[in-house]
């Protein structure tokens, strides 16, 4: 899957009628935030994954990319369905940029769907949390070597 530019600015990243079934929801979050641990305010993340394969084989899919503006506490959340199997292991893209700056592109990969003979790095694995309403969650926090703001006395994700 490659980065394509000017998304739509939006969370929810597959149809309703995916999400309508709650063991197919997945939520991706997390907060971005400077080396000192706060927020990095400004910021834009972009999320992007392979979907299910349309009727001519193509991972390719408009429904599978979002991007938003994280909130006062540098955090985001994504609405999805978990990524499929694609060359690997599940993962999903993640681009964060501010003010029309890219700052990092990387990977996250989770823990239980990792291929046996697939071994990232530590920092771009994430635990998948099944709900009690049958949908799960990881939580991918990013730090980025770059002053935040002031505290703003945010919660974190644990």
């Amino acid at each position: 899957m490659f980065y394509v530019p000017d998304v739509p600015i939006r969370n929810q990243l597959a149809t309703e009628e995916v999400l309508s079934d709650p063991e197919n929801v997945f939520f991706l979050q997390g907060q971005i935030l400077g080396n000192d641990c706060n927020p990095i305010t400004g910021a834009e993340v972009e999320i992007w994954y392979a979907g299910t394969p349309d009727s001519a084989g193509n991972y390719y899919l408009q429904d599978y990319r979002g991007r938003q503006r994280v909130d006062e506490c540098g955090s985001y959340k994504f609405t999805q369905s978990f990524p499929v199997q694609f060359v690997g292991s599940p993962h999903v893209h993640v681009r964060v940029s501010k003010n029309n700056t890219e700052l990092i592109v990387t990977k996250v990969y989770f823990e239980e769907s990792l291929a046996v003979y697939f071994v990232p790095d530590p920092s771009i694995v994430s635990q998948v949390t099944n709900e009690a309403d049958g949908s799960r969650s990881a939580v991918f926090n990013i730090y980025l070597d770059m002053s935040g703001t002031e505290t703003l006395g945010c919660g974190k994700f644990s």
